[in-house]
């Protein structure tokens, strides 16, 4: 549960600044903050063979998670499609764009110096996104968008808008993301199994099978999961496994990215009265790592304000200015004609396509949901390439956010025959 603060905190002693009960309480919020996803298909090695059954499914009454979280809810904060088996919990934060190392120590809303400092001396690139088009670039940000936020273009350094360059040239930088995020002693749990420790690669997972056999030149489906969003976009990429063994790399990874396959992601609801729901895709292999790399733009938009969830106008609230201005909403909405939201009751980010699909659970609205409410996975077709040498792969999916200087990853088994 990374802290998201506006500057670097120093325990909470920054709340006994605020005047108002409220703000207090809103921004005790902020400090407990958590944001996952995860590949839901193929099975990745992180989620542990657990599937979505009553012990995964967010309110159990015996839950699989057993990480006795520090947000305070407990057992079971780790839940539903987009955290089964605690697979949400392999990432990596303080990554910007750019730079070949990540903090690992966590990190502020609004990027600071220290920041940097902590990321090996990181001087990130400006930002590639698009390609050098306005226009694309417009289209594939996710936050922050029409600059609106009283902070400026404050995202500019974070993963998505260099996608693939976090990390870039590291060898320590890990392809499947690392237990809990950080270092041994960054705040965010292990996860309930033991099988890698804390800050351990998730390049050492088990195997939780073999995994699907995908044939040369076909066309497969893959699909990642919302736990708590942060904005950016993904891509999915292969590595051949090793005859000797060794660990797979980001490196190796970066030899083969997939290609999406038409203009369409599939908004598919784990209850299944509901019906899926195909929504227009945005995609972009221009201002892309490795070159000509293809990615794909989250569709789900956070709320209107610089933090994305618990947006309201504060100009009647006594606050440190420092801290309110990442709850101020913005002055737009990005609501069609008559929609409204009670989860974003100000607006969000950008358009929406399917209306339940937007915010940043589980801490909304005003933190009091337990458990994510995003209850859809996003299922894309991707491209087998026709020149694969047949044999043992590793899939790894790289979510690069734009809100929030973090990389998750998920890496599962397959065959390519």
């Amino acid at each position: 549960v990374e802290r998201r603060s506006a500057r670097p905190l120093r325990g909470d002693a920054f709340l006994s600044c605020m005047c108002s009960s409220k703000a207090a309480t809103l921004l005790s919020l902020v400090a407990g903050a958590a944001g996952h996803g995860a590949m839901v298909f193929p099975a990745p090695r992180s989620a542990h063979n657990q599937t979505l059954d009553e012990r995964n499914r967010c309110g159990a009454a015996d839950p699989y998670s057993k990480t006795g979280s520090s947000t305070g809810l407990g057992d079971g904060e780790y839940c539903g499609v987009g955290c089964l088996g605690e697979a949400c919990l392999y990432y990596q934060i303080g990554c910007y764009a750019g730079c070949g190392a990540c903090s690992l120590t966590g990190k502020d809303l609004y990027p600071t110096q220290t920041d940097l400092r902590l990321a090996d001396h990181c001087k990130p690139i400006a930002p590639t996104l698009g390609g050098g088009n306005p226009a694309h670039e417009r289209e594939l940000r996710t936050h922050n968008v029409d600059g609106l936020s009283k902070r400026g273009d404050w995202t500019k350094v974070n993963p998505w808008r260099a996608p693939g360059t976090a990390g870039w040239n590291n060898p320590d930088f890990q392809p499947c993301g690392i237990n809990s995020g950080g270092k041994v002693a960054f705040s965010n749990p292990p996860t309930t199994a033991k099988d890698v420790p804390k800050a351990g690669p998730g390049t050492a997972l088990p195997k939780v099978g073999s995994g699907p056999t995908w044939k040369r030149g076909s066309t497969v489906e893959a699909a990642w999961a919302i736990y708590a969003n942060h904005a950016g976009g993904y891509s999915y990429r292969l590595c051949k496994v090793s005859e000797d063994g060794s660990a797979v790399t980001e490196a190796c990874f970066q030899q083969t990215p997939l290609d999406f396959v038409g203009e369409q992601t599939e908004i598919r609801y784990i209850h299944r009265a509901k019906p899926s729901v195909k929504i227009p895709a945005v995609s972009t292999n221009v201002g892309t790592y490795p070159r000509g790399s293809m990615w794909r733009k989250n569709p789900v938009p956070m709320c209107n304000c610089d933090l994305g969830y618990d947006c309201f106008n504060w100009e009647s609230m006594e606050s440190n200015a420092d801290n309110k201005d990442m709850f101020k909403a913005y002055n737009t909405t990005n609501f069609r004609p008559g929609q409204s939201s009670s989860v974003c009751p100000t607006g969000v980010q950008f358009p929406t396509a399917v209306d339940d699909a937007l915010g940043a659970p589980p801490y909304m609205p005003g933190g009091k949901s337990k458990g994510s409410n995003f209850d859809f996975m996003m299922v894309d077709k991707l491209r087998v390439p026709e020149k694969l040498p047949a044999g043992e792969y590793i899939l790894s999916w790289r979510w690069d956010c734009e809100e929030t200087p973090q990389v998750w990853n998920s890496c599962a088994d397959l065959t390519i025959a």
